[in-house]
Order: C-alpha cells, then structure tokens, then sequence
C-alpha cells in the first residue's frame, strides 16, 4: 500500500500523502521514519487537508519528527477541529483540559468533547463521561455520565468500558450490577486494557 500512496502523493493527492505519513511514522511498508512523515503531512497540511492537521498536531505535541510545540499543536488541532474533524476535536478538548498548548480551561474542555462526542467519536464520547463523573468542568451528573459512557462502550472503546465497568460496581448513575461490571471489564480487558485487567485480577 505505501508503495501506491508514494505514487499518488507525488501527484499532491492530500489523502495520499497523509497516508503515506502514517506509514512512515509506525513503519507500514516503508521504514519507518518521522521527519519524512512530518514533510508528507505538511504538504498535505497545505492542501487544507483537516487528518494531515490533527496527525501533525500529535507530532508537534509529542516530538514525533519535529520539535515539541505544545502551542502549535493545540494551533492545529483549532483548524481541523473547525472543520468538525472528530479526533481534533476531541485533542482541542483535551488541550483545554491540561492546558496543553493554550490557557487550561475546564468549561472549554467540555464543550469541544460535547462538539466530539456529537460527531459520534468513542474517545470524545467517553472523555465527556469522565467529566460529567467526575466534574471536570461542569457539574457531576452521572446519569448523563453512564450515557455517554455506555454510547463509546458500544463501539468498543476499552476506557469507556472500564469507566462503565466502575459505574455498575460502584452503583453510579445505574443500580449496582457485579456481573455487567465484570463483562464489561472483560470486554476491555479483551483489548489489553491494563486497568481493566487489574479489576478482574
């Protein structure tokens, strides 16, 4: 596959060329190599491409190929988040809920996992589940908590299904069910999920 994105990102085919950076940043065909993948998401970045923007927000945030830039980062992840590029806008949220890159700010944090969670993305969904069990940023309501919980446990996401888990052991927002909690860590467990593993240990 790296072989045909080569190709058509040498034709400036924005979705190529992101492509084709994924594989060189986890080595998919190609060795793997994070300053020619930054350089193919960048040429994609200026095609207004929304994924290009957001994989290179990662990188900028991590240093994966370039220098760390927490503010370029959450910079990027703006610009895909505006053009409503779910794992951006769930990556602005969690800039605000740490103070990545801007000012911390719990109530904004919320709202672009709401934004997220809408677009109907697990991990926008379940961050958006914490926060309502765990008031960051808003009121503790863990009603809506279990909603939003159980809409990522349905796609399979193994932190909703743990946080699920923890609802029905602890009786939040649900009556207390031992054995959903445990099919539900076990669903998470399934997929590696160390804090789930632990609560089945």
């Amino acid at each position: 596959a790296a072989e045909l994105y080569q190709k058509a990102a040498a034709q400036d085919y924005a979705p190529a060329q992101c492509n084709l950076a994924v594989c060189f940043l986890n080595g998919i065909g190609v060795e793997k190599d994070e300053a020619r993948a930054v350089a193919w998401l960048q040429k994609a970045v200026g095609q207004d491409f929304a994924r290009a923007r957001a994989i290179l927000g990662c990188c900028l945030r991590g240093g994966a190929g370039v220098e760390a830039d927490q503010a370029g980062a959450a910079a990027l992840f703006r610009q895909a988040a505006e053009d409503d590029y779910p794992p951006a806008v769930c990556e602005l949220g969690l800039c605000y809920e740490m103070g990545a890159g801007l000012e911390e700010d719990k109530a904004q944090a919320v709202r672009w996992y709401t934004r997220a969670a809408e677009l109907g993305y697990a991990p926008g969904q379940c961050n958006l589940g914490y926060c309502y069990l765990t008031g960051i940023g808003t009121e503790v309501d863990c009603g809506r908590a279990v909603e939003w919980l159980d809409r990522a446990a349905r796609r399979g996401f193994p932190r909703a299904l743990d946080l699920l888990g923890d609802c029905y052991q602890d009786g939040d927002g649900v009556e207390t069910d031992d054995a959903k909690a445990v099919e539900l860590y076990r669903r998470a467990a399934e997929q590696d999920y160390a804090p789930s593993i632990a609560s089945l240990g």
